[in-house]
């Protein structure tokens, strides 16, 4: 499934209707070129489940812990060249972690890693404020995703 995300105010909109079906152990998976909005993404829907601290992209740490309904646990891989990189880093901690839910920006450095089961939201320029959004679920569990972002905006 695609979408336009139309603004900022369309994007909130979005992951207002994400975020209650969020659990502790699901993964979102995000791909992207540079600047195309999944920090930005990350960010609006992390306020949605109630982190009030300073929101970035882990680009240089790699991994930010944020305290809000539930933890998050939200990984830039996008340094990394290979994904033997990401065994050195205890990848598998963070993509099963069964008590927080885990953000990847630049998930196609996954590559055989992929887990089993997660939402895929793909980000790509449309225009100077205008983004697609190809949506991806794969798992019973994720099933309610794309209907939950594709409710009309007002």
């Amino acid at each position: 499934m695609s979408l336009i995300i139309q603004n900022l105010r369309h994007l909130n909109h979005l992951t207002a209707n994400l975020a209650p079906l969020l659990k502790p152990g699901h993964r979102l998976l995000l791909n992207g070129e540079m600047g195309a909005g999944k920090t930005t993404f990350t960010t609006s829907l992390c306020r949605q489940l109630g982190v009030t601290e300073a929101i970035s992209s882990p680009t240089f740490t790699l991994v930010n812990r944020y305290e809000g309904a539930i933890p998050i646990y939200h990984l830039d891989l996008y340094r990394l060249h290979h994904p033997s990189s990401l065994l050195d880093m205890d990848i598998d901690y963070y993509l099963f972690s069964a008590d927080a839910i885990v953000i990847i920006e630049w998930a196609e450095k996954l590559d055989y890693l992929y887990p089993d089961t997660f939402c895929e939201l793909t980000f790509s320029h449309k225009s100077a404020h205008k983004r697609l959004l190809t949506i991806h679920s794969v798992g019973e569990d994720y099933a309610a995703f794309s209907e939950a972002l594709s409710k009309p905006f007002a």
